[in-house]
């Protein structure tokens, strides 16, 4: 196999690279956290680590039972793979590479890239090695001084994709991908390499060496080798599925996890294996054992964090919840007492600020939609089918009201204790004057769902659903309407008497997107202020600071009154429902499956502005999709620098074509596409971006 010399890579390692954790956007529940688990590793039976998506990366020392944040702040660090090499030493990749000497509680950036690292493997604090996909190839990265410097080479191979590094000792490694079940080996410490070619066309996606000779790697199925890697035979893999890792305590005992949810395991060097567990809900990424009887195992879904302590036998899970349930609306009336509603009647509050969340007793399976306090004692809550609940003991007590209607309210304003609006279905509007206890229907004038209200007092309030905005002065009495054609209306929020904001849904050529435009003159005239893909919800503090929630699970804040938007961390994997802050600095998200965050520093630091390029681009370029990993939806963006034929191609993690999203004559620019997976399964998939000159591959994770 030929190899060429790529570049050289010196890096220093400054003070102006060391980041902090312990900011941003933290979770409250589910505990430790709802976002995708990539990789696991215990150093003993207390003090473990785990990374994931999302800036997920945790921390433990008491077995995994409790688990603190340990992620740099200054950087979006999604990572899919860790090792430590002893308690205090570690290292994690994504995109870019991580280095930590006192235990995660700081972090020095060693490399900083656009593009994601693949794999990386470090046989001991200095010895190091990393790949990164090509398309002939990989790029092979190699350290002898923990990550101060890095040597790297371009190499050839007809691995597709490749997925795992690993080394034996500094001069016996492999890396190996998808598709083609070929191993490219090196007895030299990467100097040369070679293909070992195992004659089948299975993905491999990790390996495990329990001894020097001893070692196995899984994807599609199990390979074995007893010479070191000279030789590799096939196992019997009695189970259909992916087995997304393998770890071997010994030469004969060692456990595989897939992405169906199964566990197995072998006591006799894989020549049988025992079905532990398995249920399709979960997925599987990675387990690890730091003996015969305990171990851990991350992944997606309920499934993300996992434990056994009688080696495999049975299985707990270590994640906990207050609730499951989708959550809609959050509400705080004080400092630390606050309020959270949801789908099937569920009811939160907490009286230590989020510290301790717990469950308000009401009989009803109602979906509710919206929680308003207007003090700390009286508070409403508006559902489906007419449905009000109001309480004057703060939620130790709740009476349902008479709304008079049965259609589904979907938002309510309060701009003084006694007089309350609420909006639904089929143009309704109906207001209470006396704290609830009457109620009468205002004519709207209009028949379309009203999704938010908002009142500056008494009297002068804006309502808003479809291409609609109604506005009144008089209390409801009259309303006037304007319509916004080419637009769908959902949020509206007013900071002064005339500066307003709205979040509105648009169409493009490629999709839908979204907008937030602005008003400076009480709703009379309104411009852009920012336009992003799919934004969920809306919030402004004041007149200059807001945020939105973006379906992808990232966060937007401006401070200067939407002139300027800067990208928070993403902090979860797909959209919110919903946002309070209680304070400048102290805030709430609420979201599907229980979903509750906090923040005490306004969400932490900025990261990056979201700035479109104009310019024609200088070179070729394929973007890593965003979300990613996605529900349903996720974003490709590539660059072309001169006119060409072009073909974006979908495979599934066989290999097999699913569907060609472009195959025609492009312009120079930059490109945006919107793939739907809604007809997909959850698993990993693959993009391709062919031109004449330029053909480049890359994963992404459909996530449901």
């Amino acid at each position: 196999m030929k190899k060429r010399l790529f570049f050289l890579i010196t890096l220093s390692l400054l003070l102006s690279n060391i980041f902090y954790s312990q900011s941003g956007w933290f979770w409250q529940n589910p505990l430790p956290n709802d976002n995708p688990m990539q990789s696991v590793q215990f150093l003993d039976s207390v003090n473990g680590y785990s990374v994931g998506y999302y800036n997920s990366i945790l921390k433990t020392t008491n077995g995994g039972y409790n688990w603190i944040s340990i992620a740099p702040q200054n950087y979006d660090v999604s990572g899919e793979k860790l090792k430590f090499i002893d308690i205090n030493t570690g290292y994690f990749m994504g995109i870019g590479f991580y280095k930590t000497t006192n235990a995660g509680s700081d972090w020095i950036l060693l490399y900083s890239s656009s593009e994601e690292f693949d794999s990386f493997h470090f046989i001991n604090a200095n010895t190091g090695f990393a790949i990164r996909a090509t398309t002939t190839g990989f790029i092979f990265f190699k350290t002898i001084n923990g990550g101060a410097n890095w040597n790297s080479q371009s190499i050839s191979s007809t691995v597709f994709s490749p997925r795992s590094v690993y080394f034996i000792n500094q001069n016996t490694g492999f890396v190996a991908g998808d598709f083609h079940s070929i191993i490219v080996t090196t007895t030299n410490g990467g100097i040369n390499w070679y293909e070992n070619n195992l004659g089948t066309n299975f993905s491999i996606y990790d390996f495990c060496f329990p001894s020097q000779s001893t070692g196995y790697c899984v994807g599609m199925t199990i390979f074995k080798t007893t010479n070191a890697g000279i030789n590799w035979i096939q196992l019997s893999y009695p189970y259909y599925g992916s087995l997304s890792s393998v770890h071997f305590i010994n030469d004969n005992t060692g456990f595989c996890c897939s992405l169906d949810g199964r566990i197995i395991k072998t006591t006799n060097g894989g020549i049988n294996w025992l079905n532990q567990y398995y249920d399709t809900t979960f997925e599987f990424m990675s387990v690890n054992f730091i003996n015969q009887y305990t171990g851990w195992i991350v992944g997606w879904r309920d499934g993300n964090f996992m434990k056994t302590t009688n080696g495999g036998l049975n299985w707990f899970s270590l994640k906990t919840y207050v609730t499951n349930k989708n959550l809609s609306s959050v509400y705080f009336p004080s400092l630390t007492t606050g309020f959270i509603v949801g789908d099937t009647g569920i009811i939160l509050k907490t009286t230590n600020a989020g510290n301790l969340w717990y469950i308000l007793p009401f009989s009803t399976v109602t979906n509710l939609r919206d929680v308003i306090f207007p003090n700390i004692n009286t508070g409403f809550i508006i559902g489906n089918n007419g449905f009000i609940l109001k309480t004057i003991n703060s939620g130790l007590n709740w009476v349902q009201l008479v709304s008079g209607t049965s259609s589904n309210l979907n938002c309510m304003s309060i701009p003084y204790v006694d007089t309350i609006y609420c909006c639904g279905d089929n143009g309704l509007i109906i207001k209470s004057s006396n704290g609830g206890n009457n109620w009468q229907q205002l004519n709207s004038g209009s028949s379309i769902s009203l999704k938010s209200t908002y009142f500056m007092n008494n009297y002068t309030g804006f309502i808003c659903g479809g291409t609609q905005l109604l506005k009144t002065t008089n209390g409801g009495i009259n309303f006037s309407l304007r319509n916004f054609s080419n637009l769908s209306l959902n949020i509206v929020q007013f900071t002064s008497s005339n500066i307003g904001y709205m979040m509105v849904d648009t169409s493009s050529p490629y999709g839908s997107t979204s907008k937030i435009i602005k008003s400076t003159d009480g709703g009379i005239n309104w411009f852009n202020s920012v336009s992003s893909y799919y934004i969920t919800f809306m919030y402004f503090l004041n007149n200059v600071t807001g945020y939105f929630l973006h379906s992808s699970g990232a966060v937007s804040k401006t401070t200067d009154g939407g002139n300027t938007w800067f990208w928070q961390h993403d902090i979860c994997f797909e959209h919110s429902n919903a946002m309070y802050f209680s304070s400048d600095t102290t805030g709430y998200i609420v979201g599907p499956n229980g979903r509750i965050l906090k923040t005490v520093d306004g969400g932490g630091n900025f990261i990056s502005v979201k700035v479109e390029r104009q310019q024609i681009p200088v070179n070729f370029f394929l973007s890593q999709n965003y979300p990613n990993p996605f529900n349903p939806v996720t974003r490709i963006k590539f660059d072309l620098p001169k006119s060409t034929n072009v073909k974006l191609v979908l495979y599934d993690m066989l290999g097999r074509e699913i569907g060609t999203l472009i195959d025609e004559n492009k312009k120079a620019g930059t490109y945006e596409v919107n793939w739907d997976g809604s007809r997909y399964a959850s698993g990993v998939y693959f993009y391709k971006l062919i031109t004449n000159e330029y053909v480049q591959t890359k994963k992404m994770v459909l996530l449901k």
